[in-house]
């Protein structure tokens, strides 16, 4: 598989040779992803032109004197980007039943709640506590390098990507205690820099992404790390929602065409999924020369294939003034294999780390068989007329892993687990008036009843599920997650369970706009699919109500609003006696107050 990779890179850069010269037509294609809009609509490239009809005069073959004034016929560097500021008051979104151990609650509790003293009879009325308040900021800097008409380098940039206001305090430091200049943190009222391990988890800028983009003519060669979307964001989202905290970022060499024809927008990639072990780990001095993929037997590849028919939304609203219908679609393939992979850790065992905690006969222990195959179909199709509007997407994934021998009683005949999962979303949209429109969206996407685990006790969000089978006889894991960024709620989805996964929705919208200000009502019906995999052995998860008030400046430049959001947990959601003993409980409603103001550039 590495092998052709090689080849096609070879046959990219001869064609990249092999390119007539700059095109003042720019790029072939207008946003990054490979199957949908980047991380923002890019505006019209400007074209500056030198003064027609000059008077300066010139020999020849030479040159003007003043031809350094001239402007160029191409923007050079563009920007775009955004800065938000969100606050969050969270209240018992535990559903009120933390417990100090830490492992019985949807959501954690306030961090007074797991104190030992909360453990004991009688415990005093700060482990009652439920509400946690929090206000962060990003900024987020798109910038887009063009060194030539027919080049452009993208890039994205968080700054202060979701820091908490307050949160590194003058005389704090993770790691290193207080400073003994200041006793109490926070005493002296300012704040510290942003520096990754000490007075922070990440670094204060993050790079995101970095790709570029040839116009080849025939199609655009790109390259880099660079954000995928396809459809409605499902499944594959850029993250790039200006209330959006996660996105899918590719390693991706690949040819984006148009096909004016039949009006087709097509993809095709190689992936980098995963490399496994880089000799810079080997090697914890090496800050310079060129690390190298230690192995490609370890090596997951992925080949994406995407076909779209999509119209931008200029021409999407002006064939609607029109009076026309309008029907896009677009469908997605991708196909990913891999031989060997690292093992599964186990208490006792050494970390491989950058710091070279490993040498190579050590490393070489951490491979295993696993020849993974895994298929990701998707279909997205949208359909506008006159005040209507539909849009649906679907997707799945299916394949095996051949090899789980590391695992704990997960060897078995033929494959040790093999993957199946579905899911999607339709959503109709309809304008009742110039003022008010009326929506309605369902979802579903798969659950797995081997995630019937009574160990967590009610730790429901799904980065807490196990990697592997309760059962380590079922060898079919049916499992399917929509992207943390495709938002369907404030509370359930959002918060408690992280995303829509082993659930159905159903959620009706009113939406009433007068001028530059909007109400948006949601009310959303949930239940599981496979109710065994639930805390409460039940299929009905509950019922929320969320509104949300805005104001957006005339430009569209400028958003301030306000949400609140309360939801009514029913069976699911309640551990029953019958099932966890002492640690049964019935659960309360949970409510969100949210605020937030945006610049977007």
């Amino acid at each position: 598989m590495k092998f052709h990779g090689f080849l096609l890179i070879s046959f990219l850069f001869s064609t990249l040779s092999a390119a007539p010269e700059a095109s003042a037509q720019g790029m072939g294609m207008g946003g990054p992803g490979m199957g949908g809009p980047g991380n923002r609509d890019e505006k019209e490239m400007v074209i500056k032109r030198g003064k027609e009809g000059s008077d300066t005069t010139t020999t020849p073959g030479l040159e003007s004197d003043d031809y350094l004034k001239r402007g160029p016929s191409f923007q050079l560097f563009d920007l775009h980007g955004y800065m938000r500021l969100r606050t969050d008051q969270l209240y018992r979104l535990d559903l009120g039943m933390h417990n100090y151990t830490g492992v019985s609650s949807p959501y954690p509790s306030p961090l007074t709640a797991y104190g030992t003293v909360c453990g004991q009879a009688n415990a005093p009325a700060r482990c009652r506590a439920h509400t946690m308040t929090s206000t962060n900021m990003r900024l987020r800097l798109e910038p887009v390098l063009r060194p030539s008409d027919s080049i452009a380098i993208f890039t994205t940039f968080d700054i202060f990507d979701n820091l908490v206001l307050g949160s590194t305090p003058s005389g704090y430091a993770y790691g290193y205690g207080t400073s003994p200049w200041v006793p109490v943190p926070g005493l002296r009222g300012t704040q510290d820099p942003v520096d990754d391990g000490t007075t922070a988890t990440w670094d204060a800028i993050r790079v995101k992404h970095v790709w570029g983009r040839v116009d080849l003519k025939m199609a655009d060669l790109v390259f880099g790390r660079m954000p995928d979307h396809f459809g409605m964001g499902l499944f594959r989202n850029d993250g790039s929602g200006l209330d959006a905290d996660y996105g899918d970022a590719v390693d991706r060499i690949g040819l984006v065409s148009e096909l004016p024809m039949w009006k087709l927008h097509v993809a095709l990639s190689w992936d980098f999924a995963t490399q496994g072990v880089v000799n810079s780990a080997l090697n914890p001095g090496m800050n310079q020369g060129q690390p190298v993929d230690a192995d490609d037997l370890d090596d997951a590849t992925r080949w994406t294939l995407t076909v779209m028919r999509r119209d931008t939304p200029q021409t999407l609203a002006r064939r609607l003034a029109l009076g026309q219908s309008v029907f896009n679609w677009g469908v997605t393939g991708s196909f990913l294999q891999q031989k060997y992979g690292m093992k599964t850790a186990t208490a006792t065992d050494t970390l491989p780390t950058l710091t070279g905690s490993l040498s190579e006969s050590e490393l070489a222990g951490w491979l295993v068989p696993r020849n993974i195959v895994l298929l990701t179909p998707g279909l997205w199709g949208f359909f506008a007329s006159g005040n209507m509007t539909l849009e649906a997407e679907a997707g799945a994934r299916y394949g095996w892993v051949t090899h789980f021998r590391d695992v704990p009683n997960m060897d078995k005949d033929g494959n040790d687990m093999n993957i199946l999962g579905w899911g999607g979303a339709l959503r109709l949209l309809y304008r009742w008036s110039p003022n008010v429109q009326l929506g309605l969206e369902t979802g579903t996407a798969s659950g797995d009843d081997q995630y019937e685990n009574t160990i967590q006790r009610g730790a429901v969000h799904y980065s807490q599920l196990p990697a592997f089978p309760v059962n380590p006889r079922d060898s079919w894991n049916n499992l399917m997650l929509f992207h943390p960024s495709y938002h369907v709620d404030m509370i359930l989805f959002r918060e408690i369970l992280g995303t829509v996964y082993n659930a159905s929705y159903l959620k009706p919208t009113f939406k009433y706009t007068q001028g530059q200000w909007q109400l948006r009502i949601d009310g959303i019906a949930s239940m599981a699919n496979e109710k065994v995999a639930t805390p409460g052995n039940a299929m009905l998860y509950g019922l929320e109500l969320d509104a949300d008030f805005s104001y957006r400046s005339l430009d569209g430049n400028y958003q301030i609003g306000l949400a609140y959001g309360v939801f009514y947990p029913m069976d699911a959601m309640e551990p029953p006696a019958s099932i966890y003993g002492s640690f049964s409980s019935k659960a309360s409603m949970a409510h969100t107050l949210q605020g937030r103001i945006l610049v977007k550039f």
